[in-house]
């Protein structure tokens, strides 16, 4: 309830957040203007911890393969590849067991695999 002068209401309190994750504050006289402010979120980078193909298996006729993975500290996207660099790999939502096109021919191929979280950005 807004007293006599209209100050602003004890309760209920009417905070608003909008599309912009700004703050906005409302009273008997109207609606502030938005207020935001910066903060880096602390955590960590996530870390695989485990990595196998096709659950480390020692050879395979198939050319899609499953990279199973264990990762720490929330990782949201992985990426693969079988270039060290990651040319032409893109971000891919994070699965502990995503399918993973090997490229043609046979022989030995080698997967890099790696996996980062929006919390901070980080990968590993």
């Amino acid at each position: 309830m807004a007293d006599l002068l209209g100050g602003p209401e004890v309760y209920p309190r009417r905070w608003q957040w909008d599309e912009d994750s700004l703050l906005k504050v409302k009273n008997g006289f109207g609606e502030s203007s938005g207020a935001s402010d910066d903060i880096l979120a602390a955590g960590s980078a996530p870390v695989v911890t485990s990595f196998k193909i096709s659950n480390g298996v020692a050879s395979t006729a198939k050319g899609t393969v499953t990279l199973n993975n264990v990762a720490t500290n929330l990782p949201m996207q992985y990426i693969a590849s079988e270039s060290a660099t990651f040319a032409g790999a893109s971000w891919q939502a994070y699965s502990t067991a995503p399918s993973f096109s090997l490229s043609v021919g046979s022989g030995t191929k080698t997967v890099y695999f790696k996996v980062r979280n929006i919390l901070v950005n980080l990968e590993s």
